[in-house]
């Protein structure tokens, strides 16, 4: 099974490169700009069974709509422009999106977060969800990673 993963160089890209690789599947790394149809048009050929996504950035500012929300958006153009279509898209989101509400947390909440990060990314998931209607999608809100290798700022 070939696997198509953007952020593979990040702290979480990372590791879920390393497992996929141990667990046997061919891992491709995105190469490019996720924001560049174009790229992602180089990077989805026909081998691709999978995709997981991600990349994406935390500035609180307009970087945030340009790689976070520009990435999904590029990703969904370029799926409308190729036949092969891959099996399955796999979107790694935040819980940030949760960020002004109360805990414990459930997808029945409303998000409506007040900070750009959880915005780029709430606004990338409505994105990437109008995919599932043509693609076995999954999508998850993640919360804080800690662990080996993290990088401190």
């Amino acid at each position: 099974m070939n696997i198509l993963l953007t952020g593979g160089t990040g702290f979480i890209g990372s590791h879920a490169h390393a497992a996929l690789r141990k667990a046997g599947y061919q891992v491709h790394l995105f190469k490019g700009d996720i924001t560049k149809v174009d790229d992602w048009l180089t990077n989805l050929n026909s081998k691709i069974d999978i995709v997981i996504h991600i990349a994406g950035v935390r500035t609180e500012g307009k970087r945030d709509f340009a790689v976070n929300t520009g990435g999904a958006t590029s990703l969904s153009q370029a799926l409308a422009k190729i036949d092969h279509q891959p099996q399955a898209i796999i979107f790694i989101s935040t819980q940030a999106v949760y960020f002004g509400l109360t805990p414990p947390f459930t997808e029945n909440m409303q998000p409506k977060p007040p900070t750009a990060y959880g915005q780029s990314k709430l606004k990338a998931e409505e994105i990437i969800l109008q995919l599932g209607k043509k693609h076995n999608l999954r999508h998850c809100r993640k919360r804080r990673v800690k662990g080996a290798c993290e990088k401190i700022r």
